[in-house]
């Protein structure tokens, strides 16, 4: 990355498009923002990259997400202030197609009861650290063993993907694992 390699950065755009494109959709936005927030996501950590000290500490899914998920924060903020102008004619862009109402309230309906069935551990486990928390930290809050939290993490998304995958609903989903990218060997 630091040599900026096109190779690398292609393999960055296919591997990690989806998932900020999810966010953003899920977040209210279109197409082209999701385009507009994963270009700038992508200009920014290479920028990081090229800093002197730079050290990554996450995986690289966690740290575009966030860079994306921060990035779309602020252009959202933008938004609100903006006074919104309405021209007399415009030209109808067709957006890339995206899941409908009725994809996300099955991809939800799925994804909540695939949760629900979990153990209560692997419940506050995994909310822990879907909100950002680090094993550390987790294991502070529940007064575990950084040790134990990690693998209980590791196990617990497992069984988790294991239920979502299984989930009587999960064919229904034409969104399913390629565009919400679902790799939870990652998190």
């Amino acid at each position: 990355m630091r040599r900026q390699d096109r190779s690398e950065i292609l393999y960055l755009y296919k591997k990690f498009r989806p998932m900020v494109r999810w966010m953003i959709i899920t977040k209210g936005g279109n197409s082209k923002d999701a385009k507009d927030i994963f270009q700038d996501t992508i200009i920014i950590l290479l920028k990081l990259v090229q800093r002197a000290g730079f050290k990554q500490r996450c995986k690289m899914k966690t740290l575009i997400f966030a860079i994306a998920s921060y990035q779309w924060k602020n252009k959202s903020r933008q938004r609100l202030r903006e006074v919104p102008f309405h021209p007399l004619k415009h030209d109808c862009v067709e957006e890339e197609p995206f899941p409908s109402a009725d994809e996300i309230e099955i991809y939800e309906n799925v994804i909540w009861s695939s949760f629900s069935v979990l153990p209560e551990t692997c419940q506050k486990v995994l909310l822990l650290h879907w909100e950002g928390f680090n094993p550390r930290e987790i294991a502070e809050k529940l007064n575990c063993k950084e040790t134990y939290i990690r693998k209980r993490k590791s196990t617990c998304l497992q069984r988790f993907a294991s239920s979502f995958r299984s989930h009587k609903d999960f064919s229904l989903l034409s969104i399913s694992s390629q565009a919400l990218s679902l790799e939870y060997k990652e998190s």
